[in-house]
């Protein structure tokens, strides 16, 4: 698994301190194909939130290019999955729209650093 740092764009709104979002790729080294990407919701004090509903958007980094979406899944309380889906080698963006059970919403942006053409070879 590879974990993201993420950059955030705008303004979320929520407070920045009261929850903790941490995506995280399955592969070590992403390459053009689908991914998983587990995301995990923790309140301010670190309880998982469930119930959330989160959309993903993936796309290159550069105009012109069409988004892949998806819907992250609950997998255990506070963990979501959600396929990405990296259509050519290069540089892309992940947007996560998150709205948690009690309506609040926000949104974060991680980007992921040179996606392959082809799988590394073992």
């Amino acid at each position: 698994m590879i974990g993201l740092s993420g950059c955030h764009r705008g303004q979320a709104r929520l407070d920045d301190a009261s929850i903790r979002v941490t995506p995280t790729l399955a592969s070590a080294h992403p390459h053009v194909g689908t991914d998983t990407l587990a995301i995990q919701l923790r309140g301010a004090n670190g309880p998982p939130l469930n119930d959330a509903r989160i959309s993903v958007e993936t796309e290159m980094n550069h105009p012109g290019m069409v988004p892949s979406n998806s819907t992250a899944t609950g997998t255990a309380p506070g963990e979501y999955r959600a396929p990405v889906e990296f259509t050519m080698a290069g540089d892309y963006v992940i947007e996560l729209h998150i709205r948690l059970a009690d309506g609040r919403t926000l949104h974060r942006t991680t980007d992921i650093r040179g996606v392959d053409a082809k799988p590394e070879a073992n």
